[in-house]
């Protein structure tokens, strides 16, 4: 009896020693994962931000919208998502709206590896919203002489750029029109780019 006893609890070291091998291995694993992320972030730190954003942006939904060309899937950002830039200093800004709370921040963080030097900044408008608005004003370009709608993510503003500044009076009451509440804010009206007309565009002229 005293035997068995005995080989019962070789058994039971032996199953011991087996879980912490695993424990070990799996804790060097994650080690050496984070020591990779940090090599990375160390020899390229803006590929490395942009891969995180893309991860981030990877992770929102997905919806079906009806295209010309037939049904397209497209990201449905979610309204307190503003945007995201990378700055001169190689770090990953992510703009959240006020209605963000804490618990939107701690899944972004934790979706793009909680990586403590990300930086978060208030945004004025939703990234949705600021692409409705693009997509509106290149439907009427020519109409209001727009020569391009630009998005700046470092101002979370769409950049206007008129053939004829005296259209920003008739371009924010179409808005005001087209929107609920429309804030002009999110626009900037600058001189023209001095954008010039491809060769296909030539080609195609009469």
């Amino acid at each position: 009896m005293v035997k068995k006893t005995f080989l019962v609890s070789i058994g039971v070291l032996l199953v011991f020693a087996i879980v912490v091998m695993v424990v070990i291995q799996s804790f060097a694993s994650f080690n050496g994962g984070i020591e990779m992320e940090n090599s990375i972030k160390e020899t390229d730190r803006n590929a490395y931000y942009a891969s995180l954003a893309s991860d981030l942006i990877a992770s929102f939904p997905k919806v079906l919208v009806n295209t010309e060309s037939g049904e397209k899937e497209v990201i449905a950002y979610p309204s307190e998502y503003g945007g995201a830039y990378i700055d001169k200093s190689n770090t990953l800004h992510i703009l959240l709206t006020k209605t963000a709370n804490m618990t939107t921040k701690s899944s972004y963080l934790e979706t793009m590896g909680n990586d403590e030097d990300i930086i978060f900044d208030i945004a004025g408008f939703s990234l949705s919203h600021s692409y409705e608005v693009q997509k509106t004003l290149g439907e009427v370009m020519s109409e209001y002489s727009i020569e391009a709608v630009i998005l700046n993510d470092l101002t979370n503003r769409l950049d206007l750029h008129l053939l004829n500044s005296t259209k920003k009076i008739e371009i924010t009451e179409f808005l005001e029109n087209k929107f609920n509440d429309f804030d002009v804010n999110c626009l900037t009206f600058n001189d023209p780019l001095g954008i010039k007309p491809s060769v296909a565009d030539t080609a195609s002229s009469p």
